[in-house]
């Protein structure tokens, strides 16, 4: 039997890798449904500056892109695995793999860049409290643009040396001939998603100890508080299961001393893909974030709205709230 068809049996037969690829399958059908949710609810109702929400937007459809990519990929695996009459029907050609893995790590990488690209364009707003609202949405678009560009481009690097011309078994994200390239991007990921989580504290940090009394700077304070406060929680978990993933890649490289059998090694590198998890429940935090958000505010109203005793506690309260807003 020819290796490669020797080598599709196993992988038909080995059980765990196809329990891997089901829960991805399923994993990604999920974050489709929820981030296609989450837009449809709250898509007119996020009231922020629009260069924000442009870079938001951005970023769940990142999350439907890299979804909908490795729901067709895995699906395509399903379909070989319970269709083929022979080992060798489970082959798939390398360009196959090429034309997937490509956006779909591109889309992988986005997350990274797109939540630095958020992070600046609250520096900006943040040096700019005054003038910021009035601002067109120039801002967002360019640094949309940067983002998907340099997420391109590390792909570009990272499967400088795909292999075309082989069929393969399985279409796995870190292929043998590209090693060297991608640990080296996914490495400078981690380091940009570090850098990000240190620049969001101290943009937080500034927010928080801003001394702003004019209507416009207080308003546009408030808001970079609550975006900070809406990223902050995606951009951490983020960066946690992405530096899990890269953890786990980097044992995978010494385990292969110890794991001599090629599909159990396959499976073991496929299973510490666990972004899909992400995809799926990122907007779900958001969703939960922004309600909160939305219920404080109408608590808020519905207090500055109440019938007052006398003139005083107007005086105390609203002197209570700025130094709440500037604390």
């Amino acid at each position: 039997m020819d290796p490669d068809c020797s080598d599709a049996a196993d992988f038909i037969a080995y059980t765990p890798q196809r329990i891997i690829v089901i829960v991805q399958f399923a994993f990604s059908l999920f974050s489709v449904l929820i981030n296609c949710l989450f837009y449809k609810r709250w898509r007119n109702k996020i009231f922020f500056h629009s260069n924000f929400r442009i870079l938001l937007w951005a970023l769940i459809a990142t999350n439907i892109g890299h979804s909908f990519l490795l729901a067709v990929l895995q699906g395509s695996h399903l379909f070989k695995i319970y269709t083929a009459t022979n080992p060798c029907d489970v082959l798939v050609p390398g360009i196959f793999c090429y034309s997937l893995r490509m956006p779909l790590s591109a889309c992988f990488l986005a997350h990274t860049t797109i939540h630095l690209s958020i992070v600046i364009e609250r520096t900006v707003a943040f040096r700019n409290l005054s003038t910021y609202e009035n601002r067109k949405s120039w801002l967002g678009t360019a640094l949309l643009a940067l983002s998907v560009a340099a997420a391109f481009a590390m792909v570009v690097y990272a499967l400088w040396n795909y292999d075309f011309a082989t069929q393969q078994v399985y279409c796995a994200g870190v292929k043998k001939e590209t090693a060297f390239e991608t640990a080296a991007m996914s490495y400078l990921n981690v380091a940009i998603e570090a850098f990000t989580v240190v620049m969001l504290y101290f943009v937080y940090r500034s927010n928080k100890k801003s001394d702003v009394y004019d209507i416009q700077s207080r308003y546009q304070s408030r808001e970079n508080l609550a975006v900070l406060r809406l990223l902050m929680p995606a951009v951490i978990s983020h960066f946690v299961v992405y530096s899990t993933s890269m953890l786990c890649i980097a044992a995978s490289s010494l385990l292969r001393k110890v794991i001599t059998d090629r599909t159990a090694m396959r499976t073991f590198v496929a299973g510490t893909y666990i972004l899909p998890i992400y995809t799926a429940f990122s907007p779900l935090l958001l969703w939960w974030i922004l309600k909160h958000h939305r219920r404080t505010r109408r608590l808020d109203l519905i207090r500055m709205s109440k019938k007052v005793p006398n003139e005083e506690y107007i005086y105390f309260s609203n002197y209570e709230w700025n130094r709440e807003q500037i604390r």
